[in-house]
């Protein structure tokens, strides 16, 4: 019998286990956008995604997918945060 997973339900319940990007100074540690960590080498292997942009993960990740609701904690242009590759992992940055 093969169980089929809808690519939806299997983002949200992944993401539901993905720690908040949290910082040490800045916006940063106010926004609640989520991190993959995936692999990287540069910034431009890094790329956002999610409904509202909230997600950073690596360009080699399949892209996920959330709900389409605003949170203010995760908009970056409130918080002045971007994607990038930080110590070879896709992570939020100020």
């Amino acid at each position: 019998m093969r169980l089929r997973v809808h690519a939806g339900l299997l983002s949200a319940l992944f993401l539901a286990f993905l720690p908040a990007s949290c910082g040490s100074s800045g916006d940063l540690a106010s926004f609640c956008g989520n991190s993959t960590q995936g692999p990287c080498n540069a910034d431009a292997d890094c790329l956002t995604s999610g409904c509202g942009g909230e997600i950073c993960q690596s360009n080699t990740e399949d892209p996920l997918v959330s709900e389409c609701i605003y949170r203010e904690c995760s908009d970056t242009s409130l918080h002045d945060v971007r994607c990038a590759c930080q110590d070879a992992h896709c992570r939020w940055s100020d």
